[in-house]
């Protein structure tokens, strides 16, 4: 069951990322379209503070009416080496039921 959660999570990031809605969202480099391998830049993590910062500066894109993908906290999220600010766990919508395929 975990298995097939986490490929759902790694299909649901796929479609996030091709949607193109959140400019935020960590680029994906290559993914398989089973969901077995979602391979994205490395990021390093950010404190609670900085995630703050930037979730409360014009920075932080907000998109109406569009669910997010992803949840706001700092754990999620990470510095890319060119200095962007970047969400790296965003398939949430991976653990419903058939939406990851979607």
């Amino acid at each position: 069951m975990r298995i097939t959660q986490g490929r759902n999570c790694n299909r649901a990031e796929w479609a996030a990322w091709r949607a193109q809605l959140f400019p935020h969202l960590c680029p994906i480099l290559f993914a398989d379209r089973f969901g077995w391998v979602v391979v994205m830049p490395r990021a390093s993590p950010i404190t609670d503070e900085e995630f703050d910062r930037w979730e409360e500066s014009p920075e932080w894109p907000h998109v109406p009416f569009a669910p997010t993908p992803f949840e706001t906290k700092a754990a999620d999220a990470g510095r890319l080496p060119d200095g962007r600010l970047v969400m790296i766990d965003y398939g949430m919508r991976g653990y419903q039921v058939g939406l990851a395929s979607k």
